[in-house]
């Protein structure tokens, strides 16, 4: 099966974590590395409401990203989208 990346963009509230934890229950997500900073930010730099922790989660989320692409893996993550 070849790689998918999924990205969900909106603004904050729309709905992007909701959609994506039900897009990541279907079978065609098996194997999908879910990368998403808030949690990275909460799990492994302390907390999301840290200014620090956030910019360090972004850092190591963007690496995850392009890891998943060196290896031809699957991706989802969200996104703001920027104007």
């Amino acid at each position: 099966m070849k790689p998918a990346l999924v990205i969900v963009a909106g603004p904050n509230g729309a709905g992007k974590t909701t959609i994506t934890e039900k897009l990541l229950r279907h079978e065609w997500m098996d194997g999908c590395v879910y990368i998403n900073p808030d949690i990275i930010a909460q799990e492994k730099f302390g907390g999301w409401n840290d200014h620090t922790a956030i910019i360090k989660a972004a850092r190591h989320a963007q690496e995850i990203r392009e890891d998943c692409l060196l290896k031809s893996k699957s991706m989802a993550f969200e996104t703001l989208p920027c104007g």
